[in-house]
């Protein structure tokens, strides 16, 4: 496996060498527009938003390790622990926009977007170990960690009741199985709930 580009921060127009997957790249940022040009998304394995972020990575080990990563395409939860991506099966096109339905908890999920920008990485971008949202959770109240524990119920609720399989967030910009997102939110929701349970540290 072999990386090329023009200009990878720069303004001139690039390409990624992925086997004998061909990615064009327009810029720093502009992964976004390029994956939804190209129609790419996580089935497809010479994607944007990942090859942005680790071209380096790919200049280290000559792609191999990439390449032979067991949960490459899965949501990281933690130390060997994996939410299963799935196929999306060309459910994109009647995918249902969830980002109305995350408003009373997107500013708690933004916290956790500190391994890379969601334009770029998708939920890549955000950190789901239980320590990192922990440590989120961990600068609220007793009463905020009660609301944002009720919220992400009624958020999980409102969004398995929509009638689809597929579903989008622009702004964690991603499409879903609708029931791995689900998933996503029971495993943050189940976090914030321990945090709420243990006792108050003595001040």
């Amino acid at each position: 496996m072999r990386v090329e580009f023009a200009a990878f921060r720069g303004p001139e127009p690039g390409h990624l060498l992925v086997g004998s997957e061909e990615v064009t790249f327009d810029g720093w940022g502009s992964a976004a527009q390029d994956r939804q040009k190209a129609g790419q998304d996580r089935q497809n394995p010479a994607r944007i938003d990942r090859q942005c972020c680790r071209v380096f990575q790919l200049f280290g080990d000559g792609g191999e390790a990439m390449a032979r990563r067991p949960h490459q395409n899965d949501i990281s939860i933690g130390q060997d622990r994996w939410i299963g991506f799935g196929d999306l099966a060309g459910g994109q096109a009647r995918a249902v926009q969830i980002d109305p339905h995350l408003a009373p908890v997107m500013p708690f999920i933004e916290g956790l977007e500190k391994e890379c920008v969601a334009d770029c990485c998708g939920i890549d971008a955000f950190r789901l170990w239980p320590e990192e949202i922990e440590k989120a959770a961990a600068t609220l109240s007793q009463l905020e960690l009660e609301k944002l524990a009720s919220d992400l119920a009624s958020v999980h609720s409102e969004i398995e009741r929509l009638p689809c399989d597929t579903i989008v967030s622009t702004r964690i910009n991603q499409y879903f199985r609708k029931t791995v997102f689900l998933e996503v939110l029971t495993h943050i929701r189940n976090v914030v709930e321990n945090v709420q349970a243990k006792p108050a540290e003595p001040s």
